[in-house]
This record gives C-alpha cells, sequence and structure tokens, in this order.
C-alpha cells in the first residue's frame, strides 16, 4: 500500500522559510503546490527582500494575497490537503482555514500557551524565561490557539 501524496500550501511571507521547507515536504513524498503570501503595505526587512519572482521556489505557484479576505478563494483555487503557515503577519479567517481537508497547521516562534501573537521571543526576554523554542500547532478561529502537536 502507498503512503498518500498531500497537496500542501505554505503560507509565508519569509523566502528562507520557502527554501527551506519545499524540499523537505518534496522529500517526504508530498507536493508542495503553492505558496500564498501577503502584500505588504511596508517595505521588507533590511537586506531581506520580499517573496516574490526571484525569491520564490521554483515549480510551484505563487500567490500573493491583497488582504486577508482574498486567502480563501486563493486557497480554494490551490486545492490543498494541507496547509502551513510560517511567518505571516495576518491573522487568517476560519474558512480560509478550513479549506484543506486535513486542516491547517501553523509554527509559533514559541512555546505556547504563553506568548501568543507577534514577536513572541521579545516578550519571552522580557519576562525571564528561561526556555524558548517553537510550536506547531493547529490553526483555529483564534490567534495561536489551536491544539498543539510539537514543541
Amino acid at each position: 500500500m502507498s503512503e498518500a501524496v498531500w497537496r500542501i500550501v505554505l503560507i509565508t511571507t519569509v523566502p528562507p522559510v520557502a527554501d527551506a521547507t519545499v524540499p523537505v515536504l518534496r522529500e517526504l513524498g508530498h507536493e508542495p503546490v503553492a505558496i500564498l503570501s501577503a502584500r505588504r503595505a511596508q517595505p521588507a526587512a533590511a537586506g531581506r527582500p520580499p517573496i516574490g519572482d526571484e525569491t520564490a521556489p521554483g515549480g510551484l505557484d505563487l500567490v500573493i494575497a491583497r488582504d486577508k479576505w482574498s486567502v480563501e478563494p486563493m486557497l480554494r483555487a490551490c486545492r490543498p490537503d494541507l496547509v502551513l503557515c510560517w511567518g505571516f503577519p495576518w491573522r487568517i479567517p476560519l474558512a480560509a482555514l478550513q479549506v484543506p481537508s486535513l486542516g491547517s497547521v501553523n509554527c509559533h516562534p514559541g512555546l505556547l500557551p504563553r506568548h501568543r501573537g507577534p514577536i513572541p521571543l521579545s516578550w519571552a526576554f522580557r519576562d525571564g524565561d528561561g526556555q524558548f523554542g517553537v510550536t506547531w500547532h493547529r490553526m483555529d478561529a483564534e490567534l495561536d490557539t489551536g491544539a498543539i502537536l510539537a514543541q
């Protein structure tokens, strides 16, 4: 019996995340079909270009959402089995998160449930936390509240 091949959309605005994740998904036998990124009003971080034709890994579609409400129809067009989100600035509407049959999973740069939301490492330093890490969790209607899968 062969293992299932999942169609995966990666949601990110960070080129190194895409560069590192897409080859691993392919090595695991899955099919990354698209990177969904966000149109940014502010300039890219110093020295780091945004995801675009020049920076996105080859062999998949690049979709740039104008706002969080355009994410759902764009995901529907990609027909993903799974969404992986890592380094994305917007809270994605629940209807978009429910598009993939296997759900949507986020990588949060902190040990949830502490420090939900943006810049968790800065909050950890400020609070004097002695432990740092990342959390992979299911995405739901609230920000960084879905079931924890791994830390």
